[in-house]
């Protein structure tokens, strides 16, 4: 009798529904996973906030169609685009050096920092940065910013309102004491 020849035809009609049973399962796990992922990027995709993942070089690893609709890049432009690219060059020490921590395993929220979009615009944006990792080690980060630059325009134009009506207050007062 040779070694792993099965005897009968009942046992080969059992690898054979094990077979069928087994790629049915399989090909059934692969079209969920499909399913899901396309889930999963048309909620991303459609998000109003900005969304990218960088890997540990601050190379663009995924990057959302609103990401970059505001900064302006194309596919082909975000291949070859790094994170220190796209950060105003007052803010990139403190950017690295949240970068750092976020590679070493924190996550982050509330950063406000801001980009600078291939047209040179500044976009002031504010949100959460999160590391992700594979088999224990890190992969890449996963950033969520709020584009606040409209925010950030009317909140300095209240200060400065504030500041030109606190000034012709106290100018007012000076001119009634004499």
């Amino acid at each position: 009798m040779e070694p792993h020849k099965t005897k009968g035809v009942t046992g080969t009609r059992n690898y054979q529904n094990l077979n069928v049973t087994l790629i049915y399962n399989l090909r059934k796990k692969i079209e969920d996973l499909r399913e899901s992922e396309e889930k999963y990027r048309l909620l991303f995709d459609n998000a109003n906030d900005l969304i990218q993942s960088v890997d540990m070089k601050g190379n663009f690893v995924y990057v959302n169609r609103k990401w970059k609709k505001v900064l302006g890049y194309s596919d082909k432009e975000i291949k070859n685009l790094n994170l220190q690219n796209i950060i105003q060059k007052d803010h990139l020490p403190y950017c690295m050096t949240l970068f750092g921590k976020v590679i070493c395993g924190e996550s982050l929220t509330n950063v406000e920092t801001v980009f600078v979009a291939k047209n040179k615009k500044e976009i002031c944006v504010n949100g959460n940065v999160a590391p992700e990792f594979k088999n224990g080690k890190f992969n890449a980060t996963v950033g969520i910013f709020r584009d606040i630059t409209e925010k950030k325009k009317a909140e300095d134009a209240l200060k400065e309102s504030e500041e030109k009506y606190r000034t012709l207050f106290k100018s007012s007062r000076l001119k009634a004491k004499k």
